[in-house]
């Protein structure tokens, strides 16, 4: 028979989940006013958007109060299950050096779910 020792054995934490997407809607709200101001690494915040009539369960991104758009419904109903587990998650702002024609093709998201 044979002993196996737990004591020794550390504790293994589940990785940080990462998603990359775009922003929808960029167009046609603040991004164009501050496409200047944003770097890559810029953190972002997320909010419930409860005023659109149509999707109850929109939420918004915002930089420094400006928002920039929406998340997608694929994306947003993964963040909403993170939001109730409690878990922490972050946005980041990446450009994307490939697409230089159009501005708004350009721009990526991180999100971070810890």
């Amino acid at each position: 028979m044979r002993n196996i020792n737990f004591e020794n054995q550390q504790i293994n934490r589940l990785p940080k989940l990462g998603i990359i997407t775009s922003i929808e809607e960029l167009s046609t709200h603040d991004f164009i006013y501050i496409k200047n101001k944003i770097k890559s690494g810029d953190e972002i915040n997320f909010v419930e958007d409860a005023s659109r009539f149509w999707d109850k369960q929109a939420i918004a991104v915002y930089f420094k109060g400006y928002k920039l758009g929406y998340l997608s419904s694929g994306i947003r109903s993964m963040l909403k299950r993170a939001f109730l587990n409690k878990s922490y998650s972050r946005g980041i702002i990446q450009f994307n050096a490939k697409t230089k024609a159009i501005c708004f093709n350009e721009v990526d998201l991180f999100i971070e779910i810890h």
